[in-house]
């Protein structure tokens, strides 16, 4: 598991679970991708969202890295997303 900070506390790398995030930033202040967020949330690796879902890790990696902006993404990938995290596009998209 890739961790976000090299100096992260916890062994998973999940952020947005982490005692020291305080909503949607991490320890070190930064924002958390809506995605990564919602992802993490739900306790789900990259490969299951990508299993779900049938999207390329790659391209979720880009989007929760904030290279590429999930609301550029076609509607079919953004509402496949949506379902398998248990979550609204508005919600998904928002920034």
């Amino acid at each position: 598991m890739k961790k976000r900070h090299s100096d992260c506390k916890r062994a998973d790398g999940f952020c947005a679970l982490c005692e020291l995030s305080s909503g949607r930033t991490d320890c070190h202040g930064l924002n958390i991708p809506n995605l990564l967020y919602c992802r993490q949330l739900k306790g789900w690796t990259l490969r299951q969202l990508s299993s779900d879902t049938g999207i390329k890790i790659a391209a979720i990696q880009q989007w929760e890295s904030g290279r590429r902006s999930i609301g550029n993404a076609s509607a079919v990938m953004v509402a496949k997303i949506a379902k398998a995290l248990s979550i609204s596009v508005e919600e998904l998209i928002r920034d």
